[in-house]
């Protein structure tokens, strides 16, 4: 369903971003499409047209620019398995693998090579955040917002754009093709995204206020951010946990 977030999402982030920026702003940033590692959202991209319009006709098929894409803004974050299920109250500590906290490709890509940490966000209440954010924007919840998993598949991937590149609220009619469709070398990122209408030069930063859970610290994570990270978890009233790795097994704990 495209307006139901699972139960729990996972942001990996460095420890200097999750302290000294989301925590301490208590918000957290949506960026630009095109500016994405997903090279179908930053390389050329074949645009096919729905309906041409009669000026378009000597373009429609042809490569074009991503520059379009820089009015949408994307807030990607990693799912467990199950979309109803929440870590901390899991019965099996060895099955912690089975969990978006727990990827290693993740540690590795995004969380500074497992020194970072893994922000864990109930889906719902950050699902509200962005949605008052819109509002407060003066934006429209039916036009201005979609959101979904990320399916993963080679034909679908290389599929042509859709809808009319000049308008962005055709191109998010069109969201799931357009923007859930990735190759499946991204598939251990098991994603749910968020994808909002905004403008290029303009920051979208959501509020993490009631829906932020818990941070999971990396295995390498620097102990002189820790004082930073027990006060903001006393301030935010969310959980700190840690994840270690046993013969590449991850086990996560949590210390309060």
């Amino acid at each position: 369903d495209e307006f139901s977030p699972p139960k729990e999402v996972c942001h990996y982030t460095r420890a200097s971003t999750a302290i000294e920026k989301i925590l301490y702003n208590r918000e957290i940033l949506l960026g630009n499409l095109n500016e994405t590692n997903d090279p179908k959202e930053t390389k050329s991209r074949v645009f096919q047209y729905i309906n041409v319009p009669r000026d378009k006709f000597d373009v429609a098929g042809n490569v074009h620019a991503l520059d379009y894409l820089k009015n949408i803004k994307v807030l990607c974050t990693c799912c467990h398995n199950h979309p109803f299920w929440e870590i901390m109250n899991r019965k099996n500590d060895l099955e912690d693998y089975k969990y978006g906290v727990s990827r290693s490709l993740m540690w590795a890509h995004y969380a500074n090579r497992y020194k970072g940490v893994c922000i864990i966000f109930d889906g719902e209440a950050l699902h509200k955040n962005i949605h008052d954010k819109i509002l407060e924007m003066g934006g429209n919840l039916q036009e201005d917002i979609r959101c979904g998993f990320v399916m993963y598949d080679y034909d679908a991937s290389f599929m042509p754009s859709e809808g009319n590149n000049d308008d962005v609220y055709s191109l998010m009619k069109h969201y799931e093709i357009n923007f859930l469709r990735k190759s499946p070398e991204w598939k251990p990122e098991h994603e749910f995204r968020w994808l909002v209408v905004g403008r290029q030069n303009t920051k979208l930063l959501v509020s993490i206020e009631k829906a932020i859970k818990a941070v999971v610290v990396g295995v390498d994570f620097h102990e002189a951010y820790r004082p930073h990270l027990e006060s903001k978890s006393k301030e935010l009233n969310f959980r700190l946990g840690r994840i270690d790795w046993i013969n590449g097994r991850p086990i996560v704990s949590f210390m309060n």
